[in-house]
């Protein structure tokens, strides 16, 4: 599904980053400053020489960056100004069905924070994701105050979620970056116990269109028992209308299925058979399916 469009970009080479949201980069035989909208320290990305993609500005700088090429991951999409008009394109379209349907606002104060959106009572927090490790997307790149906050005014205003949007396609999972916040890595998990949804949606850009090209779980922590219990969900789920939304382990493994038809039993029976025991826990009905939470049996 196409998402956004952008038919006027051009190419220049990154040089530096004097602060976090100004870039310099060479356009032909001239030297610009470029507008940086991701604050985030994209240490991995802005790399001196770099190819990147930008957009001419009306006011201010001359120039917005838009995307940036990382080696074997292609473009990357780091203009985080396009967030939110992103998650509402895909919040109108029926790419996600549990939030067809449903009456939302945007910019909604909520306790000490301002959510994205309301969608009908359910708070929803939207985070762009472009660090990339193998076939991880991991967030955050640079410990975040503010994340923390907006997980806090999550977890008081339950059911709510978080929405991460993950800018390459070949990224299978999203997990928190505990090797660089490791507070917001132990708040996301605290909010996941205590009933904070958690989806991810994966985008590709080729450097013109940015597409939707998937759902992707969230994980957590990035561990080899946590995985094998993926590909064991993922095997049963195959022959059921469902998807893992999070798996994450606290003192115990919870993980969370979408499902579309009312299959939850036939699921634990499958899981059973693969010597796996899980049992619900709680479910929240939506528009397009349930979102039910299970906790593994030891």
């Amino acid at each position: 599904m196409e998402v956004l469009s952008f038919p006027d970009l051009v190419e220049a080479t990154f040089l530096d980053r004097p602060n976090r949201f100004t870039a310099r980069a060479l356009l032909g035989d001239e030297e610009v400053l470029v507008h940086v909208r991701d604050s985030g320290r994209m240490g991995e990305l802005l790399l001196p020489g770099t190819r990147i993609l930008l957009r001419k500005k009306s006011s201010g700088l001359p120039y917005e960056l838009i995307a940036v090429f990382r080696e074997n991951y292609g473009w990357v999409f780091t203009n985080s100004g396009y967030h939110s008009r992103i998650a509402e394109t895909l919040i109108q379209s029926s790419i996600i069905p549990e939030f067809q349907a449903r009456e939302y606002r945007k910019e909604v104060p909520l306790g000490e924070s301002r959510i994205d959106f309301l969608l009908g009572s359910i708070p929803l927090e939207v985070k762009g994701c472009t660090l990339f490790q193998e076939d991880a997307c991991l967030f955050p790149d640079a410990p975040t105050e503010r994340g923390r906050r907006h997980l806090h005014t999550l977890m008081n205003n339950t059911p709510s979620g978080l929405l991460f949007l993950t800018f390459n396609d070949r990224v299978r999972y999203v997990s928190a970056n505990d090797g660089t916040d490791p507070d917001f890595a132990s708040t996301i998990v605290e909010a996941l116990e205590r009933g904070v949804h958690v989806w991810a949606l994966r985008l590709h850009f080729d450097g013109r269109t940015l597409r939707w090209t998937g759902r992707i779980p969230f994980i957590y922590p990035r561990e080899d028992e946590i995985f094998f219990l993926r590909e064991a969900i993922d095997y049963a789920l195959r022959s059921f209308p469902g998807e893992l939304t999070s798996l994450w382990l606290k003192d115990k493994v919870k993980f969370n299925i979408l499902f579309h038809e009312d299959v939850s039993q036939k699921l634990l029976s499958s899981l059973k058979s693969l010597g796996i025991r899980a049992t619900p826990l709680r479910s929240l009905q939506f528009n397009g399916g349930t979102l039910v939470t299970y906790e593994l049996l030891q």
